[in-house]
């Protein structure tokens, strides 16, 4: 069946719905674009994510719960509560106001409401074209500007597409699926961003030992295992292979140049985060409250004025060891609990995803406060689990629950 006979058989809703997650997987490459025309993205984006869905509210109605409502005003309310706790941060936290309450936040509805199981043939194509629209950037766009910070963020936008691709590709092995991934992969590799190099290979190693279904799985695993070794004994050739590749064409070459001087994961080569951390690591020893110094503190803290670039410390700096640490440990849980909750593949593997691109990125860049993609991981873990419930309950009688897996 054609695309075109695909859509003509949707509804209404189902349309707009369709239109709602090619912005929501688009965010990022409207965002852009919005600026590139003095737009201010943020604005901009949330108006449309709003009126969005809004237009399709028939097909989620019924996933939103007046729980997840009071959540959420509870967060608002806690919020601006710190700004009283933490004078300290008061400022930021009121800066940052707009951002994270209208901006970050409602990015937990948006889990909610997603329904990736339904739309995978949908995905596909977005992520596609999510790759296409970042070869064409970088082709005839990209010299507009050099800002590293852009170009890192362009490269965590287009990190999900790349994974539900390898995810795609390691199921089905359709040798389109690999094209595509291919490309995905190597755009992101010559962004020279560090960061979403490591998710994936993190995805890869979690996705093939830990959530695909194996025939003999002691053997494939030992496979793999002698597979990764073979490739890290290659890596070096790999390495100047790619630098002399990405070099003649002009892309950066910092990831690559980082394996071949063994400091791939060295801290000490990271544009000054190591120096910040380690300051605010000074700084909280002298926390002898234990609870913190408030939201958005280690930007107030670090002598270059930048966020902790790990989520770890960012919480403790945040709220403190413990309150952070508890904080830290619920995301973990509930990740934890709907992969092993949730029985439908997809649902999982797409949950990974996301716990990929915000809980793993957190570890080594942005805020994560800020950050709409981990709100969506809590809202989309939320639901997968109280949806796998009502399964559970109803399983073997003729009542269905009228919440649909989402």
């Amino acid at each position: 069946m054609s695309l075109v006979q695909k859509y003509r058989q949707m509804g209404t809703d189902s349309r707009l719905y369709l239109i709602f997650i090619s912005f929501f997987w688009l965010y990022g490459f409207f965002g852009a674009f919005w600026r590139r025309i003095g737009i201010e993205p943020n604005i901009a984006n949330t108006i449309l994510l709003f009126v969005l869905a809004m237009a399709c509210h028939g097909k989620w109605r019924h996933s939103v719960r007046a729980s997840d409502i009071v959540l959420y005003l509870i967060f608002v309310f806690l919020y601006f509560i710190s700004a009283t706790i933490y004078p300290v941060s008061r400022v930021l936290v009121m800066k940052f106001a707009f951002e994270v309450l209208l901006v970050a936040a409602p990015f937990y509805f948006v889990g909610v409401i997603f329904k990736a199981e339904e739309y995978s043939y949908w995905l596909v194509l977005l992520s596609r074209l999510s790759i296409i629209i970042n070869v064409i950037f970088s082709l005839f766009l990209s010299y507009q500007s050099t800002d590293i910070v852009e170009e890192m963020h362009r490269a965590y936008m287009l990190l999900p597409s790349v994974l539900y691709l390898l995810w795609r590709m390691l199921e089905s092995f359709k040798k389109v699926d690999l094209l595509f991934f291919a490309i995905g992969f190597f755009m992101l590799s010559s962004m020279g961003s560090r960061g979403p190099f490591v998710c994936v290979l993190f995805f890869a190693l979690v996705y093939l030992f830990s959530f695909k279904e194996w025939k003999h799985k002691t053997v494939v695993r030992v496979v793999l295992i002698l597979s990764g070794i073979v490739l890290y004994a290659l890596s070096s050739y790999i390495a100047m292979f790619m630098v002399q590749l990405l070099g003649s064409i002009g892309l950066s070459t910092r990831i690559f140049d980082s394996i071949l001087e063994d400091a791939m994961f060295n801290y000490e080569n990271s544009n000054g985060r190591d120096i910040i951390q380690e300051e605010l690591l000074q700084q909280l020893s002298m926390d002898y409250k234990g609870f913190g110094y408030g939201l958005f503190s280690d930007r107030i803290f670090s002598s270059y004025g930048f966020s902790a670039h790990n989520m770890i410390i960012e919480l403790w700096f945040s709220f403190g060891y413990y309150i952070g640490s508890v904080i830290l440990g619920l995301i973990l849980l509930l990740f934890i609990r709907f992969s092993i909750k949730v029985k439908d593949n997809h649902i999982k593997v797409f949950g990974l995803i996301f716990f990929t691109s915000s809980f793993i990125k957190l570890m080594f860049s942005g805020c994560f406060i800020l950050d709409g993609f981990l709100f969506f991981l809590i809202g989309y873990c939320a639901n997968g689990l109280r949806t796998s419930k009502l399964k559970t309950k109803f399983k073997g009688s003729a009542i269905e629950p009228k919440i649909k897996m989402a």
